[in-house]
């Protein structure tokens, strides 16, 4: 081993000689237990006591880097990626023996530190994503810095989505491509200052073309941020009403109810803006899906037409819903009154049947129009499917 590498010596020394000494030697039996690399043990031997880190366990991603720098000043490349996978091996051992623990079993599946720290994928302390990337030459992806200031809410919501990424049974590219999108997930929702992920809106949602400089990162990045989204409204113990999208698939709802050619994936309130529109709808919506045995396209036909209603209502007034008057009522339709008798007639029962439910649940006094007035003559067409007598 060179000299060269002793020669550092702490400015700073709080303890006795002999203290000193009794730390080294536990140093050195854990490192005869732990490290199994045939060579590389003298050399993270000494960077641990320069640095006063006595004991193994002490090991995290910030002390892999520092002893990554240590090692760059002394050796090339591929003598470095060896000795770094020496400490990384050590890492592995303590965490396989750590999980054995009860209190390793429970930090494995819970961690609440990692939210205010960086988390290195290869010292994650559950052993299976650990043991995963076990030999992955770019590190890049593996390191995420949960330091930055941001809410612990989402942080726990990208931390979740990620562990289960790393667990899935697909291939390691497929992984990297999830991993990448969800980088971009997670510096979308920090520097937006992301409170929550169920809450995402429509307008906070189309900035995440911001944090891709291609168009395959882009796209990448919506389809993971949508990802998050379903993840966790269909893995949350109870169903969040209150979620901006709801994901059918954990509704199970009757089959008949459902077009299995043409199926229904998702209901998307991220367009109403106002906290307090987007609840109201949310609750007829609910009782729709809950209470009438309506079909689910019948339901989301519905839903989109009162969604457009209360975009428009959010764009040019102040008022909620719970203020219309028959004056807002009245532009609405005028503004709409280019549509077929049908369609336009099918938009006004829709609308008037959402102020029913809330006239019926006491949120409302009573509802601010009469749709009979507004309704339009329909003409009903008569197709003529008879074949002259010659062309049978």
């Amino acid at each position: 081993m060179p000299a060269r590498l002793y020669a550092f010596v702490p400015e700073e020394q709080n303890l006795s000689n002999a203290e000193r000494e009794q730390l080294i030697e536990g140093l050195e039996r854990e490192l005869d237990e732990y490290y199994e690399q045939k060579c590389g043990k003298g050399s993270l031997e000494t960077y641990l006591i320069q640095n006063e880190i006595w004991h193994l366990s002490e090991i995290n991603y910030q002390v892999r880097a520092g002893y990554q720098k240590y090692l760059r000043e002394y050796y090339v490349d591929s003598t470095v990626r060896n000795y770094l996978l020496g400490i990384d091996r050590v890492k592995l051992r303590l965490i396989i023996e750590n999980a054995q623990t009860l209190k390793g079993k429970w930090n494995a599946q819970n961690h609440p530190e990692l939210l205010h720290d960086i988390l290195f994928l290869r010292y994650h302390p559950n052993p299976a994503i650990a043991k995963r990337y076990e030999y992955t030459t770019d590190i890049s992806k593996l390191v995420w810095d949960f330091r930055v200031k941001g809410s612990d809410i989402c942080k726990q919501q990208i931390l979740t989505v990620l562990e289960d990424i790393v667990q899935q049974k697909i291939t390691m590219k497929e992984c990297t491509r999830h991993l990448n999108g969800l980088k971009s997930v997670y510096e979308f929702c920090m520097q937006e200052q992301i409170e929550d992920l169920r809450y995402l809106t429509q307008k906070q949602f189309d900035k995440i073309e911001n944090y891709g400089d291609t168009d395959y990162k882009k796209k990448c990045a919506k389809q993971e941020l949508r990802a998050c989204q379903e993840y966790i409204f269909c893995h949350a113990k109870n169903i969040a009403w209150d979620s901006t999208v709801w994901f059918m698939e954990r509704l199970y709802l009757e089959e008949y109810r459902v077009n299995p050619s043409n199926p229904i994936k998702t209901i998307s309130f991220m367009s109403i803006e106002r906290t307090d529109n987007r609840e109201l709808v949310q609750e007829y919506i609910k009782y729709c899906l809950g209470v009438t045995h309506l079909a689910l396209s019948v339901i989301h036909t519905e839903f989109y037409r009162i969604q457009k209603f209360a975009v428009w209502l959010e764009e040019t007034t102040e008022i909620n819903l719970k203020q219309v008057s028959e004056n807002e009522i009245k532009k609405y339709f005028q503004i709409i009154d280019y549509k077929v008798a049908s369609y336009f007639n099918d938009i006004i029962i829709a609308i008037y049947q959402f102020y029913e439910y809330l006239q019926t649940k006491n949120i409302i006094k009573e509802v601010p129009f009469n749709y009979q007035y507004y309704l339009k003559k329909e003409i009903l067409h008569h197709n003529n499917r008879s074949v002259e007598q010659e062309n049978i």
